[in-house]
């Protein structure tokens, strides 16, 4: 009779033994890339929504500071003529005195009366040129008080330059102005502290000096032949 011990009858083949090892080895990484994939998913959500919010705060900043930038070209309570919900608009820095204004008086007048449906000009007073220069834009606004305003801005450009009060009194009759209100307005200055406004924005603007054209924003300076401002006006509609 073949008796077998104890031990021989509970003993398993070693490959069986390795075979549970390997499965529970297996087991242990699967369980730990679970863990560790599951930790960088809540991460990269964590890092996407922070980006998320970082981008849109700049978003609102750069928003902030185009809209503040716009009010700060643009102004307030500004002469404008041209479209009524403008594609474009021209905010236009310049002086009665400035001959290079006087030149470009001529293209800016053949750019409305073509683009009249898409462009709005904003007439801005920066008068830097001479003496007299704050008495012209005062005399073109006390026109405005009577609805006379683009009349007598054109009258100033065509008969540059203007050296005296008379000229502009003359300037004022031939284009129907009531000239007691007229005179009233100019000897009071009334509209000093709208000159002023417009100065002091061109200023922190760096604006350097006279025509200083905005084209939806963008800055250009000088004397702008109408066809650079054509082009520029077609890559903008």
């Amino acid at each position: 009779m073949n008796i077998v011990s104890s031990t021989e009858q509970v003993s398993k083949p070693l490959y069986k033994k390795w075979w549970k090892i390997l499965l529970l080895f297996l087991l242990f990484i699967g369980l730990s890339l679970s863990f560790a994939f599951g930790f960088l998913v809540l991460r990269i959500s964590k890092n996407s929504n922070a980006l998320s919010t970082d981008i849109q705060e700049k978003e609102k900043k750069i928003a902030d500071e185009n809209y503040e930038n716009k009010a700060l070209i643009e102004g307030a309570g500004n002469p404008t003529t041209g479209a009524t919900n403008p594609k474009i608009i021209i905010v236009e820095f310049a002086d009665y005195s400035c001959p290079k204004c006087k030149d470009s008086y001529p293209t800016i007048k053949e750019i409305l009366k073509k683009y009249g449906d898409t462009v709005k000009l904003i007439y801005r007073d920066y008068p830097v040129i001479t003496d007299g220069s704050i008495d012209l834009a005062h005399a073109a606004r006390c026109a405005g008080e009577q609805g006379l305003y683009w009349q007598m801005h054109d009258k100033l450009f065509e008969n540059q330059p203007i050296e005296n009060t008379e000229t502009v009194n003359k300037l004022a009759t031939q284009i129907g102005a009531n000239m007691i209100q007229f005179n009233d307005c100019t000897a009071k200055s009334k509209y000093l502290v709208a000159i002023q406004k417009n100065f002091a924005d061109a200023t922190t603007l760096n604006v350097a000096g006279t025509p200083t054209w905005y084209i939806n924003g963008h800055r250009i300076e000088g004397d702008i032949p109408l066809a650079t401002f054509e082009e520029i006006i077609s890559k903008l509609q």
